[in-house]
Formats: C-alpha cells, structure tokens, sequence
C-alpha cells in the first residue's frame, strides 16, 4: 500500500502505511528503503537518513540505500559522510553514473572543483550523452582552469556531442523582422526567482521600453517567490515551462514569434540549451547567468563589456559574437531590507578582518595560497570564511588544517555557516574590513553585497571572463586602486590597507552612495545599452549583414 500510495504521489498517505510496515516487521530492509523515500519525498531528511541508514545495516549490499543515504546526507549538509555514503555505493556498483554524478555535486559543494570534475568525467565514460554531467563538467572547469583556449575547446565538445537539428523558423519567409509592430524579447531562465540572476535581471525587465519591446518570459521556476512574481508584473506574456520537454518549449517559442532569445543559464543547473540549440528564434543571445561561451555557434552573440572581455583577448574564444555594451553589462539591485553599513569592525578589534563570503568551489588552490600570503605577510589581520559546507564538522577540519600547514594559525580564522535569511547574510560583513576575491572565477553578486555594506574588494583579474568579473565591477564604482596587477600587487594593496585601517573608515562610509550613483545600480542606462543592442542586431539581419563578425561597437 505505501508503494502503491507513492507512485500516485500521496507521499503523506505512503508515509503513514511505511510506518506501520516497519514495526509491523522491523528487519525488512526494503521497508525502511521506501520509508526513507517517503520522508525524503515529504522533507524530513533527518528521519530519511535514518531509515536508509537502517536499510543499509540489515542488508549492507543495497547499493540503492547508500546512494539514497549520501543524497540525502548531502541535504542535510553533512557531506563527508555523503562521500563515504556514494562512494560505498559505488564499491557495490561500479557502474553507477548516478552515484558518481551525486559524488560530483557533494565535492562540489564541498569547493573540491578537481575532484567534482573527476568524478563528472567518470559519468561521462559510462554515459557519454549525459548532458547534465557534461554541462556540471563545463562550469567546473570555470573555476579552476585560467586557460580560456583549454576551457573554450571543452566547450566546443559539448556542442558537437550534443547537437540536434534546426526547427524549422517562422521568420524564413524573407521578411524583414522587425518591419510589424514591437519586438517580441524572450528571456529563458530557470532562476526568476531569489537568486544571484534576478538580482541582475530586474532591474533590466523592468526598465524596458514597453512601447518598443515585448517581454516573454519562459520560467522553468519549480518553486516561486516574492521575486517572482515581480518579474511577472514586469512581463509581457509569461510562460511557465515547468515540466515541459526541450521540443514542447522549442514550439512555443516558435508560435509566439520571437524576434530575439536570450538564455540567462548557460550550462548550469536546469538550463535549456538543448531548446537553444534548435534555433526556434531568428536571433539568440546569452547573457547574465553564465560567465564563459557556450560554444555554441546558434547563440548569435553574447552581451558583455570590455572590461570582461576586451577586444582581442576573448572574441577567438566565443562561439558568440560579443557585444560589449558601454557602461558595463550588469546592473544590481540591492536588497531594499538591507542592514544599514556597519563601522569598520578594526575600529573594535584593533585588527584589520580580511573576509569572503563567495562559494568555497570558488576557492581554488591558487586563491587559497595567495589569501595564505596575505595573512602571513600581515600577521595581525584575521579572515572570515562564510559558506554551507563549514556546517560539516569535518570540513571545516579540513580548511582550518589548511591553514595550518601554510603557517596561518587557527585562532585567526573564523568559518560561517548559512544563514536564515538574506539580511542576516548582509549583516555579517560587520565583521569585514576588506573584502578578498576568488581566482581564477571571481565573486558576482558576493563582490556587490560587500560594496552595498561599505566592504571594499580587492581583485586580481585573469585571462577569462569569469576571471574579469571583479575588474569591470570595481571599475564601474571608481575602485580601480583595489584592481590588482599581479599576485604580488594584490598582497601589496592589502598590506598598504592594513597600515593604513583609517582609509577603509572613510571608504566604508562613502561606499553606498558611490554605488547609487554609479552605472552598477543604473537600470535606466541598462536597459538602454541593451535595447540598442538588439536594435543594432535587428538591423544587421534586416540588412543581411553576416553574423560572423566579432563586436557591435557603440
């Protein structure tokens, strides 16, 4: 009956009768299984975990069990047992792609981007159409490659494993596009909700010219919020997308005549690439939500700036073509609760408090050491790590031991957990003084919630896209003395702020405004930048102009 309840997706109903089948007879394995499936279904994870660990016990060979228990352990945040759980999963049942694919996300999560990309490319010897696995694959390669030939080739790959046939288009009539009325944009994206796109996407939508443009938004969203329904109001037409397959969505598209699409996922989680590569619009963008080419040459161009992507240094590894807009290619919308600035936490301390908020899979091995040189050639100041895997008690063993063996005692690092809500999140840069990015992918959206709260970040730019993030941030903010020319240059301006704590005082309090007031938070001059854009590709096609050229200049 519990089975039978759960395939028809009561999981409450299935629950309850699992219940009973366990105490009706306590040693059957499979019993417990479902359980910890039903609990699992209804969000009890710690009851979950439980149930599949005691399917575990009486049948120690359940493979399903212990891939089961790891996803779950992985949930819950525990993710060194979640490595051991796949991994003995994986000891049963070698082949499992599955396992190795849960493997990957638990490293991942961990900020282990080398192992997560070896366990990745082991799905992909056992199933080498997986594109799931293959994109995860792509976007870890991101964070710990600063090559952008090696990673752009990847890329390519990827293109070339995966490519399905064109749809048939509706603008092949040989009319000019934009020759009836507005332009009809479609936005793809599963992330219009609280997440680091819509911070950058809002205030784009909602400064579009609704006399010209169209919005469509296609919203793969499987759990809406507040954000949301923002974005809905902003809108022309929304097409909720959930559930739908790529050919489903490719026809929508189609019959609703969009002139341009833009993807905001790339290849990452839940993306639509594979709609993206049937071509249902006459011209394809990507945008916001992925930071390198997708290699794929049915994605027309690609919005930038040329601070991310100078003239030279990207355009031969762009499937794209680029599009560098002229005041910068993102706008952030601050967080209207957001705590006011706090003073800076030396004032309290007599010590400056290096700090980072950014995922720790943004911490690569190059990052790591040159913050291990910063605290060593100053070794008054401290350091603040935040991030979900340092709940993991053994995690946070493992960093804190890190820092050890490079001469950093423990005592001057202080690793943070989540947090219950975005503003607590923004709080805690009360305890920062000045901000460290990440290399070779720097923070985003981590690098602009420092600067709303008056935390300076310094940046060292590299060879990528991602790797330039910081550099056109800061750029846009005036704070090009926190750029960095080299792994020297970027300890030399954090020690010539720790000697000189009364500048990072006056900068803390001058930072909001200088934000409110500069391009970063201008969604007016965005939206504009971007609609001549379209207009700028709208009449190159119009004219028959080629698409094979490398820039839209301004």
């Amino acid at each position: 009956m519990g089975i039978t309840q759960f395939m028809l997706g009561d999981t409450r109903s299935a629950e309850e009768a699992l219940r009973y089948a366990v105490k009706l007879q306590p040693s059957h394995s499979l019993a417990h299984f479902n359980l910890g499936c039903a609990l699992e279904a209804n969000k009890k994870y710690r009851e979950s975990a439980e149930e599949f660990h005691r399917a575990t016990m009486i049948t120690p060979d359940n493979y399903q069990a212990w891939h089961n228990l790891g996803g779950v352990l992985r949930i819950l945040g525990q993710t060194s047992q979640a490595v051991r759980s796949f991994l003995k999963a994986l000891r049963i049942n070698p082949a499992s792609a599955e396992s190795y694919r849960g493997l990957a996300s638990t490293y991942l999560t961990q900020g282990k981007a080398k192992d997560a990309a070896a366990a990745c490319n082991k799905v992909l010897d056992i199933m080498p159409d997986n594109r799931v696995a293959h994109s995860l694959l792509l976007f870890l390669s991101t964070l710990y490659l600063d090559d952008p030939r090696q990673i752009y080739d990847m890329h390519l790959e990827w293109a070339r494993r995966h490519i399905v046939p064109k749809t048939t288009g509706w603008w092949e009539c040989g009319k000019k596009l934009n020759a009836n009325g507005p332009i009809r944009i479609g936005y793809l994206s599963p992330n219009f909700y609280q997440h680091s796109v819509a911070y950058f996407f809002e205030p784009l939508i909602k400064n579009h010219d609704p006399a010209n443009f169209q919005i469509y938004c296609y919203s793969d969203v499987e759990n809406e919020d507040a954000v949301t329904e923002r974005i809905k109001e902003y809108a022309t037409v929304w097409r909720a997308t959930v559930g739908m397959n790529d050919n489903e969505l490719v026809r929508i598209i189609s019959n609703d005549r969009i002139h341009i699409l833009i993807d905001l996922a790339g290849h990452t989680t839940r993306n639509r690439l594979m709609v993206m590569m049937q071509k249902p619009a006459p011209i394809q963008m990507q945008y916001i939500g992925y930071l390198c080419s997708t290699g794929i040459d049915r994605i027309d161009y690609w919005m930038t700036d040329a601070w991310t992507d100078p003239l030279g240094l990207s355009d031969e590894t762009s499937a794209e073509t680029i599009i560098r807009l002229p005041r910068g290619y993102l706008c952030y919308q601050p967080n209207p609760q957001a705590p006011d600035v706090s003073r800076a936490p030396w004032e309290k301390n007599g010590y400056i408090t290096f700090g980072s908020f950014n995922h720790v899979s943004k911490i690569s091995d190059a990052a790591f050491d040159l913050w291990a040189e910063v605290l060593i050639t100053n070794p008054d100041t401290h350091l603040v790590l935040k991030n979900e895997s340092f709940l993991d008690e053994s995690t946070r063993r493992e960093w804190l031991d890190r820092f050890r063996e490079k001469g950093v005692d423990e005592s001057r690092i202080q690793l943070l957990g989540i947090t219950e809500s975005v503003v607590e999140h923004l709080a805690l840069y009360s305890l920062v003084d000045i901000g460290l990015d990440t290399i070779p992918y720097n923070g985003t959206t981590t690098t602009c919630e420092a600067l709303w709260q008056g935390v300076p970040v310094i940046t060292l730019p590299g060879q990528t896209h991602c790797g330039r993030q910081g550099l056109s941030l800061l750029s846009q903010v005036g704070l090009t003395d926190f750029v960095a020319g080299s792994r020297s240059g970027f300890i030399e301006i954090a020690t010539r702020y720790v000697h000189e704590p009364r500048k990072i005082t006056e900068l803390r309090s001058q930072l909001r405004n200088r934000m409110q007031v500069s391009p970063l938070c201008d969604g007016e001059a965005l939206a504009a930048d971007v609609e001549a854009a379209y207009l700028a590709a709208l009449e190159r096609w119009d004219n028959n102009a080629t698409l094979n050229y490398k820039t839209i200049d301004f």
